[in-house]
């Protein structure tokens, strides 16, 4: 530390504000502020649109898991889908349809839907698509 005339100097000088910039730091944040605050949300709701779209993919890869046994019943693979939404959407997917089909091989289960907003105004889909082959036994004969 220097001294200055019997004085202690703390560091440079300060310098005061002129008139035109008073209230800058204000302004600033009122515009900042909003911005940062959406950018979370947009990342919140990315976030859910992710989850929710691997629990529709999930109830898919369920029904479709319940459809292959052999000889399980036709709407097996829409009420297994179901039940996993029930069990892990807990009102995330909004508006959610199963709809499952099976032919002689194959079954197919479409689960649809869209995520609970963070953001008004937004309504993001979600699709979860599975489909196999149905299990049977032959016999060597």
């Amino acid at each position: 530390m220097r001294r200055q005339s019997g004085r202690a100097c703390e560091g440079p000088p300060r310098r005061s504000r002129s008139r035109g910039e008073r209230g800058d730091a204000t302004v600033e944040m009122v515009i900042v502020v909003p911005v940062l605050i959406f950018l979370i949300m947009c990342i919140i709701q990315f976030g859910l649109w992710m989850h929710a779209s691997r629990i529709a993919d999930a109830a898919a890869r369920d029904g479709v898991a319940a459809a292959r046994l052999d000889g399980a019943a036709g709407n097996t693979s829409g009420d297994a889908a179901r039940r996993t939404l029930d069990r892990l959407a807990d009102g995330l997917i909004l508006g959610s349809h199963v709809s499952a089909s099976r032919d002689a091989d194959r079954v197919t289960v479409n689960v649809t839907g869209s995520v609970r907003a963070v953001i008004p105004g937004i309504e993001l889909p979600v699709t979860g698509w599975a489909d196999g082959s149905i299990e049977r036994f032959r016999s060597d004969g």
